[in-house]
C-alpha cells in the first residue's frame, strides 16, 4: 500500500508539474505554475493530517508523506502528545485552504509546518531531509507569488485600502468549501466517538469541497 501511495504521489506531483508547465508555455502565466504547488502541497498535508487522525479512531495504518500517522502516541510517553494532535489539525487545516480560494492563507499556515519538520528532520539526520526542503521551497514560492496580497501586511498606514469594499469571487464556491473544510474539521474533533462518525464527516466534507469546483470562476 506504501508504495502505491508514493506512486500516486509521484503522478500527482506530475499532473502538477505539467499543469503548470501548459501555463507557462501556453498561456505565459507562471501563476498558473505556482496553483500547481499549492494543490500538491494541499494535498499532501490535508491526507497526512486525515491520516494522522484515522491512525488515532481506529489505528489504521495509512501511509502519509509528512510525518508518520502514528506520531502522537509515540510522543505521549514524553509529555508532547498535544504537539502531535496540534501538528495533525494545523495540516488538515492548511491543505484544505491551500485547495481551496483561500489558498494564500493555507500556505502562511503551511510555511512554518514545512519549517518545523524540515529543522526537524535536518537536526535528527533523516534522509528525508532533501524532499522536505522541497517542499519549503516550493511553499515560498506560493508565498512569493502572493506579494500583490502579502506586501500591506508589513507596509504603513494606508488609509485607502480602509476603503475598499470586502468582494469574493464566488460566494457560492466560497460557502461550499468552508462547509467542506468544516464538515472535516467535525470529523476529526469527533475522532473518540468511533470511525462512523469520522469517515462520514470527512467522506461528506471532501464531497462538498469538491462540489465547491463546480462554481469555480476566473
Amino acid at each position: 500500500m506504501q508504495i502505491n501511495f508514493v506512486k500516486g504521489l509521484f503522478v500527482l506531483a506530475l499532473c502538477c508539474v505539467m499543469y503548470g508547465l501548459w501555463g507557462i508555455i501556453f498561456k505565459r502565466s507562471f501563476k498558473q505554475t505556482l496553483r500547481g504547488f499549492s494543490i500538491y502541497l494541499g494535498v499532501m498535508l490535508l491526507l497526512s493530517g486525515i491520516a494522522k487522525f484515522a491512525y488515532m479512531v481506529g489505528h489504521f495504518d495509512f501511509p502519509t508523506v509528512i510525518g508518520p500517522p502514528w506520531i502522537e502516541e509515540k510522543l505521549a510517553p514524553h509529555g508532547l502528545a498535544l504537539v502531535g494532535r496540534l501538528l495533525a489539525y494545523s495540516q488538515v487545516i492548511a491543505g484544505a485552504l491551500l485547495l481551496s480560494r483561500f489558498a494564500t492563507l493555507g500556505a502562511i499556515i503551511a510555511f512554518p509546518i514545512f519549517l518545523s519538520i524540515t529543522t526537524v528532520t535536518i537536526s535528527q539526520h533523516w534522509g528525508i531531509a532533501p524532499i522536505n526542503k522541497i517542499f519549503l521551497l516550493m511553499n515560498a514560492l506560493v508565498l512569493a507569488g502572493d506579494w500583490h496580497r502579502l506586501k500591506f501586511l508589513i507596509m504603513n498606514d494606508v488609509p485607502h485600502l480602509s476603503t475598499i469594499p470586502f468582494k469574493r469571487i464566488s460566494w457560492k464556491q466560497d460557502v461550499f468549501s468552508l462547509f467542506g473544510i468544516g464538515l472535516i474539521l467535525l470529523g476529526v474533533v469527533l475522532t473518540e466517538y468511533g470511525v462512523l462518525i469520522f469517515g462520514t464527516c470527512i467522506g461528506l466534507g471532501i464531497l462538498l469541497f469538491l462540489a465547491s469546483y463546480l462554481f469555480r470562476k476566473k
